[in-house]
């Protein structure tokens, strides 16, 4: 019990909390600038929808992992969530103009799984980049 005190259990549970309303708040803004509701996807068994999703949520949350032990302050963690969101959704933006994922449910290409997995292997490559180049040499 030499390591748990109120202060570290406080700032654990900032941080904690915080993180976990920041990835709210990311998959939230996600959401609304894919061209399809990912949640209402899921829910209808959208097996792309998830993988797409999940792969971004992943991504975004590596960096948010060592910002929490790297980090200054919570500004500083609140901050960086912000750059490391604005990727993960610009990528999306990238991936969709070169690999499009068919938003028509009446084409064959209509959330391609191939295509989803690819574009959560990138989120996940992207979010081990920037979160690894976070760390001060």
């Amino acid at each position: 019990m030499k390591y748990i005190t109120l202060m570290s259990f406080l700032h654990f549970l900032v941080y904690a909390l915080s993180g976990i309303g920041l990835l709210g708040l990311f998959t939230y803004v996600y959401n609304l600038v894919t061209p399809y509701n990912d949640l209402e996807e899921i829910k209808k068994g959208n097996n792309a929808s998830s993988i797409t999703l999940s792969g971004a949520m992943i991504g975004f949350t590596i960096p948010l992992v060592l910002l929490s032990f790297l980090g200054v302050n919570l500004l500083d963690f609140a901050l960086w969530s912000l750059v490391v969101g604005a990727i993960q959704i610009g990528l999306f933006k990238v991936l969709s103009m070169l690999l499009p994922l068919g938003t028509d449910p009446l084409t064959p290409s209509y959330r391609n799984t191939a295509v989803a997995m690819t574009y959560a292997a990138l989120s996940i490559c992207i979010g081990l980049i920037v979160g690894f180049s976070l760390i001060p040499s």
